[in-house]
């Protein structure tokens, strides 16, 4: 049986990760290079504003918005190898976390894709996977990006 101390820190910490759960997890840096090193992204502006910036490598004078962003401690960017695709993911609470797919276009220049619902796409093959009708699909998703 554990004694009151113990039960107590438990119950301290456990109440602490309710009220902030990002404290068990480390949040996307604010800055960064893509695994090529070709490109580099900076997140800037208020937590109600942030936006994230891109620059080829050795030319940060040359920032092109990528794109706004809620963040709210879910916000994770994905390159592919090539840095031709990018997987935004951003969002969390009341919100549902949203996966958002960019395509270069020239440079340090991409466009969102926005005919792809990649949640969607997931949630799909998900219930397709488990051979499950898709009658009713989710209005907020939780899911996350596995790099």
């Amino acid at each position: 049986m554990m004694n009151k101390p113990k039960i107590i820190a438990v119950f301290v910490l456990s109440a602490l990760l309710l009220i902030n759960p990002s404290a068990t997890r480390a949040e996307q840096p604010s800055e960064g290079d893509s695994p090529s090193g070709h490109l580099h992204f900076v997140v800037k502006g208020p937590q109600e504003d942030k936006r994230i910036y891109l620059s080829m490598e050795g030319h940060p004078q040359e920032e092109v918005e990528l794109c706004q962003t809620p963040g709210w401690g879910n916000l994770e960017i994905h390159f592919s190898p090539d840095d031709y695709w990018i997987g935004v993911q951003d969002g969390g609470g009341s919100l549902g976390i949203s996966l958002r797919l960019f395509r270069r276009e020239t440079g340090a220049t991409y466009k969102e894709r926005t005919e792809v619902d990649v949640g969607r796409a997931a949630e799909l093959t998900a219930l397709k996977q488990n051979n499950l009708p898709a009658k009713e699909l989710l209005d907020h998703r939780y899911l996350k990006v596995l790099a």
